[in-house]
C-alpha cells in the first residue's frame, strides 16, 4: 500500500461522514522533495466525534492515541497516521504550552513552525497537486531554506530553535538570514523551557542521522548554556574493531536502543562532569535513575582510564576499570584516547571481558575449599589470574589455586 492508496481510501469513505481532510506538514514537504513519506498528518475542521468514528470504521486500528490537542494517532500498514483538528494557538507566556481553540485551515497553518511545514493539499485535489501554500513554502523548498512563519515563532516556542537546526541538517537546507537573526534574539528563551522538554529535544537530535553536526551547531549557539552544558568534541576519532571510524555520526546510527544513544552522548561529550553537576542536571532533565548512575560511572571510568598505564598495565586492571561499562560507553570513550590506547579498550570489550576460569565451584571444592568467604576470595583471585594469563590450561589454574591456598 502506498500514499495514493491511503488518499483514495479517505476520499471514498469521507462523504458518508460529511468530512473534509487536508494532508499537511512534513508529508507534503517530503513529497515535494521526491521522497516517500510514511508519517502522514491530516487536518480536519471541527467534527471530532465524526472523525473518531471515521477512523474506527475505515482504518480499524488496534489502538488510537489521542491528545488534549484533538489529535488521533495510529498505525496503519507501514504508515504512522495522525488526524488533527485545525486549531489556533495563543501563548500567554513564552515557552509554555499554548491555549488552543478550534480554527480553520489558515489559522492552523499560521501556528506552524516553518513555511516548508505549512503546505497543505485537500485530499480531493491530491492527484492534481493543488497546494494551499499561504507562506510560500513550495518556493522555500525549491530554494532549500528554513524560514519562520512569523517573527515571534521562537519566542512562543523556543523548541523550534532546535527544530530549525535539525531540519537544516536533515534536509541539507540553509536557515534563512532573518530566521538566523531570530535564533540569536530568542535563544535565551530556552531557559524558560522545562528540563523535560529540553531532554526531549536532545533525544530527537539523537534520532537524527547527522547527530554530531547538529549538536555542534547547538553548541555554537550556546543553546544549552543555562544547563552549564558545554559540548566539546573529543580529540580523536573513534577507534573500534581495529578500524578508525571517520564519520562520528555513524557510531550513533549503529546504536539501536535510545538508552545506548544517550550513553554514547554522555561518554562523548560529558564524561568530565562532577557528581554534583550530574545529579543536578539529571534531575532537571528528568533522567531515569539508571541513566544517572551510568553517567556517574562514565566519569569514574574516564578518570581511571586517564591514570591507567596503557603500555604496561595489566588486563585485569583494565577489566576492573571497565567492568560496569557498556559497548556504547566504551565506544564513546575511545574518542578521548589515541589509537593504540583505544585498541586496548576495544580489546577489553571484544575479548577480555569474556575470559573466564576453566575451574568451576565443584573443581574448587575438590581441591579442599569449602563454602564461605575464602571461596569468594579464591574465585576473585583466580579470575584476575586468568584474565592476565588467558592461555592457561585447567591444570595450571589448579596449581595456581593450590599455591594460593598454601601461601
Amino acid at each position: 500500500m502506498n500514499l495514493k492508496n491511503i488518499i483514495e481510501l479517505i476520499n471514498i469513505n469521507k462523504e458518508k461522514y460529511n468530512l473534509e481532510f487536508y494532508l499537511i506538514g512534513g508529508a507534503v514537504r517530503d513529497l515535494l522533495m521526491g521522497n516517500h513519506p510514511t508519517d502522514l498528518d491530516f487536518n480536519f475542521i471541527e467534527q471530532q466525534a465524526s472523525v473518531q468514528q471515521f477512523i474506527k470504521e475505515v482504518f480499524k486500528p488496534k489502538k488510537i492515541n489521542s491528545s488534549q490537542f484533538n489529535t488521533y494517532k495510529f498505525s496503519y500498514n507501514s504508515f504512522n497516521i495522525d488526524f488533527a483538528m485545525c486549531r489556533k494557538e495563543k501563548y500567554k507566556n513564552p515557552a509554555i504550552l499554548p491555549d488552543i481553540s478550534e480554527g480553520n485551515l489558515l489559522e492552523d497553518q499560521q501556528r506552524r513552525d516553518f513555511s516548508i511545514n505549512s503546505i497543505a493539499i485537500k485530499t480531493d485535489d491530491f492527484s492534481q497537486n493543488i497546494f494551499i501554500d499561504p507562506f510560500n513554502g513550495v518556493n522555500d523548498i525549491k530554494e532549500k531554506q528554513i524560514k519562520n512563519i512569523h517573527s515571534n515563532s521562537f519566542s512562543d516556542d523556543p523548541t523550534r530553535i532546535f527544530r530549525a537546526i535539525r531540519y537544516s541538517h536533515r534536509l541539507n537546507f540553509q536557515i534563512f538570514s532573518s530566521t538566523l537573526n531570530e535564533i540569536a534574539i530568542f535563544k535565551d528563551n530556552i531557559t524558560n523551557l522545562s528540563g523535560i522538554r529540553v531532554k526531549n529535544e536532545i533525544i530527537k537530535i539523537l534520532e537524527e542521522d547527522k547527530i554530531i553536526d547538529i549538536l555542534l551547531e547547538c553548541e555554537k549557539f550556546k543553546l544549552l548554556k543555562h544547563l552549564n552544558m558545554h559540548l566539546i568534541l573529543p580529540p580523536y576519532l573513534p577507534y573500534w574493531m581495529e578500524t578508525k571510524i571517520n564519520d562520528r555520526n555513524s557510531i550513533f546510527k549503529k546504536q539501536q536502543l535510545l538508552r545506548d544513544k544517550i550513553l554514547l552522548f554522555l561518554s562523548t561529550f560529558l564524561c568530565n562532569s562532577s557528581n554534583e553537576y550530574i545529579h543536578k542536571t539529571s534531575k532537571e532533565l528528568g533522567f531515569e535513575k539508571s541513566i544517572t548512575n551510568y553517567w556517574v560511572n562514565i566519569v569514574r571510568i574516564k578518570k581511571d582510564l586517564d591514570k591507567f598505564d596503557f603500555t604496561n598495565g595489566k588486563n585485569s586492571k583494565l577489566n576492573a576499570i571497565l567492568n560496569k561499562s557498556t559497548e556504547s560507553i566504551c565506544l564513546g570513550l575511545t574518542q578521548w584516547y589515541k589509537e593504540s590506547e583505544s585498541n586496548k579498550i576495544f580489546n577489553y570489550w571484544n575479548k577480555i571481558r569474556h575470559i573466564k576460569p576453566k575451574l568451576n565451584s565443584n573443581d574448587l571444592f575438590s581441591i579442599g575449599i569449602t563454602e564461605g568467604p575464602l571461596l569468594g576470595e579464591i574465585k576473585k583471585a583466580l579470575e584476575i589470574y586468568v584474565i592476565d594469563n588467558p592461555n592457561t590450561r585447567k591444570g595450571q589454574q589448579k596449581k595456581f589455586v593450590t599455591k594460593l591456598l598454601n601461601s
